[in-house]
């Protein structure tokens, strides 16, 4: 309960700065319906169950993070000051996108909570452990190949080298949609990691708590065994402790070179902190994540995070990979024309398209991710905009 009303009370709180940013946006008027539904549903409520508790959170979060890129949306526009003809059109462009993608999400988030049975009684909390799939061919990663090449020669070398401990950690920092991700499926789906590297886990921490009441740690520890072919049934049906679901996970790693990717980690958590510890010999297994995770075979884990000092606290300061400075130019046109291509909607060469070149170029800022979204919605007012 404490830690729903801090990010209920923290969304509240970024609301209310937003109200004050310079140049705000209009659809700040969808936010503040979501937060009187939110504080409606939460003062109405005469019990919160676990799984009442857990669904609100994930919301909240959800919901922090998208007001969050809305400012930092707005406060991109507003830093760009030009007087070439086709800014105009591109602001315009982008709020559309924004509001309606915004809108979109917000009705998603408010259903959740005119859903939510103000009456109902504890029932078990959902399963939290949910995957950003890395993907199959590392060739649809546009970018990041001398980062890429960087931490495939760090994982291999700091595995095999003879001043190691046969066990690499790598932490790959950088902004909301810099390309943390993308960057790791590059290095997780290229040829010589999959030739080296085997089992090959990938796990996204992103919607993972820690909470007294309901220890996650065996959700994730779970869900890894799985992937490595331990029977699901027997995980399910019996109450493993910690410390042996982490020695049976050291047992299915031991003596395989093993790379585990843990994409999105956003907090601190003494559990999976100090990943490179290695056991001393014939000390017992304890609780930490590290016990479980043999050392000496040449195996590898590599952290996505936001923050520097979780990173840092996971994997150490020695190999930290940040995503700045953004991509080039070049390379953001070339996301950008490659999610147009797939999209099929507008040709390349469409006029108006390669007039908007620059602007499109200016506005993706470095960002990956901005390049994608822009890929998507541009072609749309295009073709809108020629059928008028």
């Amino acid at each position: 309960m404490e830690v729903t009303q801090f990010l209920r009370s923290k969304f509240l709180a970024l609301l209310e700065e937003a109200e004050n940013d310079p140049g705000r946006l209009s659809v700040l008027s969808r936010f503040r319906s979501t937060a009187r539904l939110i504080n409606f549903t939460c003062e109405n409520m005469s019990f919160m169950s676990n799984d009442t508790a857990w669904k609100i959170r994930d919301e909240l979060y959800k919901l922090i993070d998208e007001l969050s890129q809305c400012r930092i949306f707005a406060h991109k526009w507003r830093k760009a000051v030009t007087t070439k003809g086709l800014f105009h059109l591109m602001k315009a462009i982008a709020e559309i996108w924004l509001t309606r993608g915004t809108r979109k999400k917000l009705k998603q988030i408010e259903d959740v909570f005119r859903n939510i049975d103000t009456k109902q009684r504890d029932s078990s909390p959902p399963n939290l452990v949910q995957q950003t799939y890395p993907i199959i061919d590392a060739s649809r990663v546009i970018g990041f190949d001398s980062a890429a090449t960087q931490i495939e020669k760090l994982l291999i070398q700091q595995g095999s080298g003879k001043d190691t401990d046969g066990f690499a950690t790598i932490g790959i920092v950088g902004g909301s949609g810099s390309g943390k991700t993308a960057l790791a499926q590059k290095v997780f789906a290229s040829q010589i990691v999959k030739q080296t590297f085997y089992p090959r886990i990938w796990v996204c921490l992103s919607n993972i708590l820690f909470d007294d009441r309901v220890d996650l740690r065996a959700r994730v520890l779970k869900y890894m065994l799985e992937e490595l072919g331990h029977d699901i049934s027997e995980l399910e049906y019996a109450d493993f402790s910690i410390v042996t679901l982490l020695e049976k996970l050291q047992r299915k790693l031991m003596g395989k070179r093993y790379l585990i990717v843990l994409d999105d980690a956003w907090r601190l958590n003494e559990w999976y902190s100090d990943l490179g510890y290695r056991l001393p010999r014939g000390y017992a297994i304890g609780n930490c994540f590290s016990h479980g995770l043999p050392k000496g075979s040449g195996g590898g884990i590599i952290v996505t995070s936001r923050r520097e000092n979780v990173a840092r606290e996971m994997v150490g300061a020695k190999n930290l990979i940040n995503t700045e400075p953004h991509l080039s130019d070049e390379i953001c046109w070339k996301i950008f024309t490659d999610v147009v291509r797939r999209g099929g909607k507008i040709d390349l060469n469409d006029p108006i398209l390669m007039r908007m070149k620059n602007e499109i170029i200016r506005s993706c800022d470095g960002l990956p991710l901005a390049a994608c979204t822009l890929g998507e919605i541009i072609p749309s007012q295009i073709k809108t905009q020629n059928y008028h």
